[in-house]
């Protein structure tokens, strides 16, 4: 299976599909989550402040399952066989460092830079969480529910 000509691309294309559903996944419970919050807005400093420590490790929890993932696959296909090595280079890939000290086999280059392109854009969507619940944070409760200048509620 593992010689078909396609099959690192079909593989990466999977493991970013994965990624995805993981982090969707994540992204739906905190804002499950947030919004059963009921506290007025702007949230007080401190609260605000736990609100984000408590999001943020969420969301690096999202992408170590991501990264595992895609480490148990070097695993899988035996680019890389040690656990360890297959987390550690699966780390320094999916968030761009790339110290190069840990090389996959030619035939698996490709999987190093969609796992890099994967973590780019799921930690540009974290961000965004990130903004977007900062954003809410910081609106006064007056203009949370307010209707859009020009319409019609």
């Amino acid at each position: 299976m593992t010689s078909l000509p396609f099959f690192p691309l079909a593989l990466a294309f999977c493991l970013l599909g994965a990624c995805v559903i993981v982090q969707a996944s994540m992204i739906v419970l905190l804002m499950r989550w947030y919004g059963t919050l009921r506290t007025p807005r702007p949230f007080p400093l401190l609260r605000s402040a736990w609100l984000l420590v408590r999001v943020a490790w969420w969301v690096v929890i999202a992408h170590l399952v991501q990264i595992a993932m895609w480490a148990l696959a070097y695993i899988w296909i035996g680019a890389l066989p040690e656990p360890m090595v297959a987390f550690y280079f699966s780390g320094v890939t999916y968030t761009t460092v790339g110290y190069g000290d840990v090389l996959l086999p030619d035939r698996w280059h490709l999987l190093a830079g969609i796992e890099g392109l994967t973590g780019i854009l799921m930690a540009g969507w974290s961000t965004a969480i990130l903004f977007a619940i900062l954003h809410r944070l910081l609106l006064p409760a007056e203009h949370a529910h307010a209707p859009k200048p020009g319409v019609r509620p």
